[in-house]
């Protein structure tokens, strides 16, 4: 193996424009430019320049459109051939006439089941330097997790060095919605199940994992409480399936903080648009410091999302985009 939203709907488009991720600056250990440019607090910090760094990208599966891919062979993949994710019809999105895309992705209106589809982002992905794919999980019966499957299937057989690993969806099931008993069954279901898969000898050598455990990421994790991912984790250990967390905004309180092994924040949007974006991170930042913890800070490299959603920003050609 290799050590190498704002919710809940997120759209993107395409790799090759680096228009359909949120790339990610991954540093074990602490983020030099932070401190250098903006907080003048090297002590703080402790960046000697030689921590191992990763870049991973958001990217998600979960295009489809009218051609189907089902096959058995190279591939074994079940589509779905109908238009998913590219349309929007309360807002009048209707593919291929247009589609829910800001812009036009190179590749035209994909299908995430598409192998070949599939090889060009990760040929695109190595080309450009990043080191793994962090890809939308909705379930162990969810069509993302078929594609996700194809996914490792094709960067097997082309031997690529991208790392893939699944973004676990808090609202999967309705989750904010179930009793804390509820949660813990299904929570406990499901990131069990993620850890058996992803130690599987037939997948794991296109996985990511970090200090020998399966790299799973949660979004929100603050939709749930402390008592119940205190339980959940202790169900996993229990049954020997410690992962690997990168979470996603939990409560600021050390309980909460401290069961994770990982700390992130998917929406840069949010702090830029409130004006507190460096604060945001620098908070992170500290989080990850008193906890020895990993820091993941996030870009979203010129993305503008507005043209298929409305939200209320100053980002675009402005200066929080170029600092961002």
């Amino acid at each position: 193996h290799r050590d190498l939203h704002s919710f809940p709907t997120r759209r993107s488009s395409d790799l090759a424009a680096i228009t359909s991720m949120l790339l990610i600056g991954m540093a074990v250990g602490s983020l030099g430019f932070l401190g250098y440019t903006w907080y003048q607090t090297e002590s703080v910090l402790n960046y000697s320049g030689t921590e191992t760094k990763k870049v991973a990208a958001f990217y998600y599966q979960w295009f489809g459109n009218t051609t189907n891919y089902t096959q058995t062979a190279p591939y074994n993949i079940t589509d779905n051939p109908t238009w998913w994710h590219w349309d929007m019809p309360e807002r009048s999105w209707y593919p291929p006439t247009n589609a829910c895309s800001a812009n036009t992705p190179t590749w035209g209106w994909y299908d995430s089941a598409d192998p070949a589809l599939i090889e060009k982002h990760l040929r695109e992905a190595e080309w450009a330097g990043i080191d793994a794919f962090v890809s939308s999980y909705w379930g162990k019966n969810g069509l993302e997790f078929k594609h996700f499957k194809t996914m490792i299937e094709v960067a097997r057989a082309i031997n690529s060095n991208v790392s893939l690993s699944p973004y676990f969806e808090i609202f999967m099931g309705g989750m904010e919605n179930l009793e804390a008993e509820e949660q813990i069954a299904l929570l406990t279901d499901e990131l069990g199940f993620l850890h058996d898969f992803m130690t599987n000898i037939t997948y794991k050598h296109q996985l990511w994992f970090e200090k020998g455990k399966p790299v799973v990421w949660i979004y929100v994790v603050h939709i749930i409480s402390t008592e119940v991912w205190g339980k959940v984790i202790s169900n996993l250990a229990e049954k020997g399936q410690d992962l690997f967390i990168v979470a996603d905004r939990p409560h600021q309180n050390h309980a909460h903080i401290a069961q994770f092994q990982a700390l992130h924040q998917y929406d840069v949007y949010a702090p830029i648009r409130d004006n507190n974006y460096f604060e945001t991170f620098w908070r992170f930042k500290q989080n990850c410091k008193e906890h020895n913890q990993i820091f993941v800070a996030g870009v979203a490299p010129g993305y503008d999302d507005t043209v298929v959603r409305d939200r209320k920003s100053t980002r675009l050609n402005s200066s929080h985009r170029i600092r961002s």
